[in-house]
């Protein structure tokens, strides 16, 4: 597949309007496009295809959870990531947590990195809240 068609294909597996997709949901999806779909141009055993978790707070309203998919494409200079970013209100229980990420450098460690995400705190306190917001677009870096 081209990387080009990465957040088409993406939204079209989250199958339902993103702005009411659960973090459990996000993270489903997001981990089976990963251990699933593999791109043209991309090294995956060279750090080349990596997911990053990433959590905390942002503009001080808002706590951000967002898996990143990042691409590393043979014989360019930037990295290219296609985000999937959700925002829920911010909680005093929310504002007590540090934020934070996590990476995955193969489909390999993906059972680790699921059980990692899985139990940690934000995951837990937002697991199946419907977000203000979301966001997904692709960049290059």
């Amino acid at each position: 597949m081209k990387l080009s068609d990465s957040q088409d294909e993406l939204k079209k597996r989250l199958g339902q309007s993103i702005d009411i997709i659960t973090p459990r949901r996000a993270l489903e999806v997001m981990l089976a496009f990963y251990g699933e779909q593999r791109f043209d141009d991309v090294e995956i055993n060279e750090d080349g295809d990596m997911l990053l978790y990433e959590w905390g707070i942002c503009n001080s309203r808002q706590f951000s959870l967002s898996v990143t998919r990042q691409f590393i494409i043979t014989d360019e200079d930037e990295p290219y990531q296609l985000h999937l970013r959700q925002y829920f209100p911010l909680t005093d229980a929310l504002r007590q947590l540090n934020g934070g990420n996590e990476w995955c450098h193969s489909p390999d460690e993906l059972p680790v990195f699921r059980q990692s995400i899985e139990s940690s705190a934000p995951f837990r306190a937002l697991i199946d809240d419907q977000p203000l917001n979301v966001e997904l677009y692709f960049e290059q870096c």
